[in-house]
């Protein structure tokens, strides 16, 4: 392995083993949705590919300027503690860190944070095509209730 001072020039070959069952996302998904304080329906696109080889899942949104903000977000894993993060960042500037999971066909993301929790449940349908998920939040460390209602279609290629 041969690197500089500026960039470290290898990739992993091998698959992180822990975002192996991630691999269901890889690809662009159209994105349907309804936010509770945008009256038009949210369109736009996301998409998900590996990032360093097969080490990081990296995701991007573009909602078309219909609402929310675009954002990238990085996926990895660590593996003393068995666990799945998500770092994001988007246009306006925000970034959080978001645990994420993945069992039996279902995405969920979460960050708690006090005045302003979040969190994600996608559930991927039977035929792989498409994820039926509900961001919501909390803001008084107590009480969720639905932030966006979101619907994801593969695109096909």
């Amino acid at each position: 392995m041969k690197k500089d001072n500026k960039t470290l020039n290898w990739q992993s070959t091998d698959i992180n083993a822990a975002l192996k069952k991630l691999e269901i996302l890889i690809g662009d998904w159209k994105i349907s949705a309804k936010h509770r304080q945008i009256p038009n329906p949210i369109t736009g696109k996301i998409s998900f590919d590996w990032f360093n080889g097969k080490s990081f899942l990296i995701m991007r949104t573009d909602f078309n300027h219909s609402g929310p903000a675009n954002s990238t977000a990085i996926i990895g894993s660590d593996d003393s503690a068995e666990k799945l993060s998500m770092l994001y960042f988007d246009e306006r500037g925000v970034s959080r860190i978001y645990e994420v999971e993945f069992n039996e066909n279902v995405l969920r993301m979460q960050r708690d944070y006090p005045g302003f929790s979040q969190r994600y449940k996608g559930t991927i349908k039977d035929d792989g095509n498409t994820i039926e998920g509900v961001w919501e939040l909390c803001e008084d460390n107590v009480n969720w209730k639905k932030d966006m209602e979101i619907i994801y279609s593969r695109i096909e290629h």
